[in-house]
């Protein structure tokens, strides 16, 4: 049986100035545009995150870049952690707890230069049979836990999937005339095994499978849009108690992502013909074996030693091809696939006095062996509590990330991923030193209260970034690298937060100023620019209000209550065109590439140009957005059933997407409007 009571309002969340944990439930704060809870989603209302695109789940944490951040799903990095950019690839039932470091992160994970979303499954060991189906208007899901042999072996099965895009595409072929070429079709969906084995006292394995798929393609007339983001990862974990003291815990991981994005041009005369396809996307494939040890030496103090090998492949991609009169092609590639080994040695030494100190030092000595040289550095990562008494104290850390992979953003629009490559000698790995010192207070009151608040100060070296990401499907004699440099960032700024848990009300606040700048030699004329995402207010207020629970005759339990959500930010940065002139052809203009057919954009470029900003030289629209959702939950003997009627942006406010300048006037594009949903799940 099933039973659930005030731990419906009650959270179990921890947090302090560089440390959050949460589970699904504490997730369902944040209402997402699907209406079920999302444990990535909520990220983007804790302090230091600046979120990307409206909709989008891009997370840029203290100015650092999406692709900085690692998302581990049980253990194993997972690089294409959403759906459609929109909302996580995690069933919620898979997850025990999620925790968010955003410093002073622990020594055991690598190569990544920004924060870190560790997200940990449930275990469990042949207990219950257990089981729920949830569906939506954009999302159908269900979950089993299955006892294989009773205290023993466990099976959990989780799957999601949607069929918004099937039926907007027969709807779209239905309603379409006979000369149109109007084209939608996609695939979603995400799929998590676990089996749990505990052998006997001291000895337990874990197994997972997990794999997730998005494809979406959209054609009207001559233009054809294709993306596509798969991941597909499987883990082997072994824990062996050697004592009631020392624990070793061995691993190995293997998983693979896949992103593309594709534009085809057709000729407008002739629909049927292919004029250019444009591709751009990374393969990127990993594998680990990693061991450690864990020894409690004392009451007060505890090590952690490991060991690691990593193996990477990249593939990343950027391809133009062209279609000759003559019906023949011509292709340019841009990149070439990498292959590297990381090998990390690393130690973790943890001292704590109750209600006085403690304090965590982690040293990772790590060896980058590519095909070109061998790497040698390390990553640092110190974490200070003191406490002045029992309910409040101060944090300081310090960390040196390393980062040996890099990813390009940015093209075309802000999706989160795009081209992934090995560092090297030309590009050297990401290096970011990152500083912080603030306060936490837990006082001693029936009402559960914490409050935090600090300083903090990150310094980030070799960067990425295209120099002008129109230039990058050229058919110039350049290498990839001469359109790329590489530069330099910092951010600083203020963070608080503080959430409140009683009987009827959860409430959690958070506050954020910042800012954000970037400098590259060949960009922007070697000046120092705002990032992109540099925000320099974010708020979000996040409450949860329980308006009625019952016990009717019958002896069976009743609950509603009321979320709500607000979120304010100011607005992003953009470049934007500031004037227009006619363009003076190059010599020799009308003899270039003879045969090959190029898409009117091109001539248009050259005859008509524009003089643009300051790279992010405008600040767009502020942003702001008001959820609500109402949940019946109601509490059965062997099974429970919930409803919950949520509306995601419930103002219909247009926040800006991008600014455009179309028939002699700005124009605004919004892609997220109200967005209503009803969820109904049943569990037992």
């Amino acid at each position: 049986n099933l039973v659930i009571n005030e731990a419906t309002i009650y959270s179990s969340s921890q947090q302090k100035g560089n440390f959050y944990t949460y589970t699904p439930n504490d997730a369902a704060l944040s209402i997402s545009v699907i209406g079920e809870p999302d444990v990535v989603r909520h990220i983007s209302s804790m302090p230091g995150v600046s979120q990307g695109v409206e909709g989008t789940l891009g997370l840029f944490v203290r100015g650092s870049n999406n692709g900085s951040n690692c998302i581990l799903y049980n253990g194993v990095p997972i690089y294409t952690p959403n759906h459609l950019g929109m909302f996580s690839a995690f069933h919620p039932e898979t997850i025990y707890e999620s925790a968010f470091y955003l410093g002073g992160t622990p020594v055991a994970y690598s190569n990544f230069s920004s924060s870190l979303i560790d997200i940990r499954t449930k275990k469990h060991y042949g207990d219950s049979l257990r089981a729920h189906f949830s569906a939506s208007p954009y999302i159908v899901g269900g979950y089993l836990s299955y006892p294989v042999m009773k205290d023993k072996i466990s099976i959990q099965v989780g799957a999601r999937t949607s069929l918004l895009p099937f039926i907007a595409g027969k709807i779209m072929e239905a309603n379409q005339d006979d000369d149109e070429r109007k084209e939608m079709n996609g695939q979603l969906f995400d799929l998590t095994t676990l089996l749990d084995w505990k052998i006997n006292r001291k000895n337990t394995i874990g197994m997972m499978f997990y794999t997730t798929n998005d494809f979406f393609s959209y054609r009207d007339g001559d233009l054809r849009n294709k993306l596509n983001w798969n991941n597909t990862a499987c883990k082997l974990e072994w824990i062996n108690k050697l004592s009631s003291t020392i624990k070793q815990t061995t691993s190995i991981y293997y998983t693979t992502s896949h992103s593309r994005q594709e534009q085809t041009t057709f000729d407008l005369y002739n629909l049927d013909k292919q004029i250019s396809i444009l591709r751009l996307g990374t393969e990127l494939k990993e594998w680990s074996v990693q061991t450690e040890l864990t020894h409690a030496y004392s009451e007060h103090f505890s090590y952690l030693l490991g060991l690691q090998l990593q193996g990477h492949h990249y593939g990343p991609l950027s391809e133009k091809t062209l279609t000759n009169n003559d019906h023949s092609t011509k292709h340019k590639n841009k990149f070439e696939k990498q292959n590297a080994n990381l090998y990390s040695a690393y130690l973790e030494l943890k001292y704590s006095l109750p209600d006085r100190l403690m304090t965590k030092l982690g040293i990772r000595n790590n060896i980058w062996r590519s095909a070109e040289k061998n790497r040698w550095n390390i990553d640092i990562h110190w974490l200070t509590d003191l406490y002045v008494n029992q309910q409040c104290g101060m944090e300081f850390t310090f960390d040196r990330f390393l980062q040996f992979r890099h990813v390009l953003e940015g093209l075309p629009v802000g999706w989160s991923h795009n081209v992934a490559f090995s560092a090297d000698s030309y590009f050297p790995p990401e290096i970011t030193h990152q500083y912080y010192a603030g306060f936490f207070w837990k006082p001693a009151t029936k009402t559960q209260i914490n409050l935090s608040g600090g300083l903090f100060y990150r310094r980030m070296s070799n960067l990425v970034s295209y120099i002008n990401s129109s230039n990058l499907f050229g058919f110039s004699n350049t290498t990839w690298q001469n359109e790329i440099d590489k530069g330099q960032g910092e951010s600083y700024g203020m963070e608080a937060s503080g959430s409140l848990h009683s009987r009827r009300v959860v409430t959690t606040m958070a506050y954020t100023l910042s800012k954000s700048e970037r400098k590259f030699p060949q960009i922007n004329n070697g000046e120092s620019f705002p990032f992109k995402f540099d925000r320099r207010h974010i708020v979000n207020f996040q409450s949860k209000y329980m308006v009625k629970k019952y016990t009717n005759r019958k002896g069976k339990k009743r609950e509603q209550y009321l979320n709500g959500v607000f979120s304010y930010s100011t607005g992003g940065r953009a470049t934007l065109p500031i004037a227009s002139y006619d363009g003076v052809m190059p010599p020799f203009w009308d003899q270039r590439e003879s045969g090959i057919v190029f898409p009117s954009e091109v001539d248009d470029n050259a005859y008509n140009r524009q003089l643009m900003s300051e790279i992010n030289g405008f600040r767009l629209k502020d942003y702001i957005r008001v959820d609500l959702a109402y949940t019946f939950a109601n509490y059965h003997r062997r099974f429970n059933t919930e409803l919950t009627i949520s509306v995601f942006n419930i103002l219909n406010r247009q926040n800006p997407y991008l600014y455009y300048h179309s028939g002699d006037e700005w124009r605004q594009l919004s892609i997220v409007p109200i967005m209503p949903s009803i969820r109904w799940a049943l569990q037992f």
